[in-house]
């Protein structure tokens, strides 16, 4: 593919990451890692996951500002989410250049399968009660800029827990957090998925910024700036629009589309790889 085809290619696939990972919270990584992969066949999977990483923090920017004027984000449990990522984010920029890239697919492949799994099974169950694992919890109360009132309880231990491997597998993978920190917070923790979504976004924009900022410094930025340009600039205009639009879609139609991105992805993957 000649490099003029490849940088349409990354710019369609940028609007669609922007726009596909910000209405569902997880960044769009999950889909430019994929793409990334298939568009540079020949790279290493540090390259190709600073790269995807790259713009996914420039994807949770875009995708927080429109959230912050929907008045969406818990910052509190974003700040605490965006904290407890930051270890984990530099651990994973430093495991992923000892991995081999046929495994590095699989592990992908194997990872959003799970996901896609986990959130259909527990979007056909009954939430019920918050689990109480990880102490005693409170409830908080949020009120978009529509003036829908989001009531959920608020779980730290737990919270920080999950940031943990949701920053790990963020830097390592390329993906962001908020490809894990999602569904655990709405099927897991009861929070609300349009608040999830929102906090997801904000919190997965620190988490980005540490893992991006350690993949420069050890050299793994070296996709070529014109692609990683055009990547980027196209995943923040399709934060934007997925942002702009979460609004029209309900709790049970994000789900349905996280799940499905999901198991496209990573059946699409594990294809190839295998």
């Amino acid at each position: 593919m000649d490099g003029i085809a490849v940088i349409v290619a990354l710019i369609a696939g940028g609007l669609f990451a922007g726009a596909y990972g910000s209405l569902i919270g997880a960044g769009g990584g999950f889909i430019m890692v994929p793409l990334l992969l298939f568009l540079f066949p020949d790279e290493r999977p540090a390259v190709i996951a600073a790269a995807s990483l790259f713009s996914v923090l420039f994807t949770g920017i875009s995708s927080t500002t429109a959230y912050a004027r929907l008045k969406r984000i818990d910052y509190k449990a974003g700040a605490l989410l965006a904290v407890a990522t930051l270890p984990g984010a530099i651990l994973g920029v430093h495991l992923v250049s000892l991995v081999p890239r046929m495994s590095f697919e699989i592990a992908m492949a194997v990872l959003l399968l799970a996901l896609a799994a986990y959130s259909f099974i527990r979007a056909q169950m009954s939430r019920g009660r918050p689990f109480l694992i990880g102490g005693a919890f409170s409830y908080r109360t949020l009120v978009d800029r529509k003036g829908t009132v989001f009531v959920y309880p608020v779980r730290a231990m737990m919270w920080s827990s999950i940031a943990g491997v949701a920053g790990f597998l963020s830097s390592m993978m390329g993906i962001g957090g908020g490809l894990l920190q999602v569904p655990i917070l709405v099927y897991a923790l009861s929070m609300p998925i349009q608040v999830a979504t929102a906090t997801s976004q904000f919190a997965l924009t620190a988490t980005a910024l540490t893992g991006t900022v350690t993949h420069f410094t050890a050299g793994n930025l070296s996709l070529g700036w014109w692609n990683i340009g055009a990547l980027t600039v196209s995943v923040i205009v399709g934060a934007q629009i997925g942002a702009r639009h979460s609004t029209r879609f309900s709790d049970s139609r994000v789900t349905q589309l996280l799940s499905l991105g999901l198991t496209v992805v990573g059946v699409r993957l594990l294809m190839t790889s295998l």
